[in-house]
């Protein structure tokens, strides 16, 4: 099993990476789900920092969304 050494995390991490260095848009959908869902907080805070890469121009959606995201964020 390649990887299998170092575990999963590494791999999922350099994979998000390449998403963002790749600026795929289809994978925004997945990494907005890995900050929710993901309790790592390596991989949160390289899936936030993959999406401001992918995502150059702000959009109402997305500040709805990380509004929300730091509203609950507050209450926890």
């Amino acid at each position: 099993m390649a990887g299998s050494w170092r575990g999963k995390k590494p791999l999922q991490r350099n994979a998000i990476i390449a998403l963002a260095n790749y600026r795929d848009k289809t994978a925004v959908p997945l990494l907005l789900k890995v900050m929710k869902e993901d309790m790592r907080p390596v991989m949160k805070g390289t899936a936030a920092w993959a999406v401001s890469e992918i995502i150059s121009e702000s959009s109402e959606e997305m500040i709805h969304y990380f509004t929300e995201m730091l509203e609950k964020a507050r209450k926890s």
